[in-house]
């Protein structure tokens, strides 16, 4: 039973995952169309757009957590040691030690999130007048994503299901 929920919540994340990823890539995308069409209005039409910059910027924000999210699922995010350079004994207990900090990191700032929005609804962007609060949305939504791939690796290595990264991903290759 157990084991079976294990699995749900990992192909949850695997899901919400793919989803973080498309829309990443559509933040990318919205991001350079935005800077092309800042580049010909400055420098061939002679006419800057003001909105263009903070839209791009939004843009990417909204596109590096996302990303940042599925590349953690992934195991295609940063370490700071390989887990393959580590004594085998050691390998289990770090891996547990690194979900209890992910964890612990992303429950501290969600319990800090609802001051944030409410703070940001107060304020709006500079040129194009939109309500803050929908710009920080990503926080939550992206810590929440954290806390769901950390839960789901830490329910699928409690029930022995869970498979370590890849070679390729350890050597960092991918």
């Amino acid at each position: 039973m157990i084991a079976r929920f294990a699995r749900i919540l990992d192909r949850l994340s695997l899901a919400l995952s793919h989803a973080a990823l498309v829309l990443a890539c559509a933040g990318v995308a919205l991001l350079v169309v935005t800077m092309m069409v800042q580049v010909v209005a400055r420098y061939m039409l002679s006419s800057p757009l003001a909105w263009t910059e903070e839209l791009a910027r939004y843009a990417m924000v909204w596109a590096g957590l996302l990303g940042a999210t599925a590349a953690y699922q992934r195991r295609a995010d940063p370490v700071l040691l390989s887990r393959g350079s580590l004594p085998a004994m050691l390998r289990r207990p770090a891996q547990w030690l690194e979900l209890v900090a992910v964890i612990a990191f992303a429950l501290s700032v969600l319990v800090y999130t609802p001051q944030l929005i409410v703070t940001a609804a107060t304020r709006t962007s500079e040129t194009m007048q939109v309500p803050m609060a929908w710009v920080m949305a990503i926080v939550p939504i992206c810590f929440g994503l954290l806390l769901l791939h950390a839960l789901a690796r830490a329910a699928m290595l409690a029930t022995g299901q869970y498979v370590d990264a890849p070679a390729d991903v350890e050597a960092g290759t991918v």
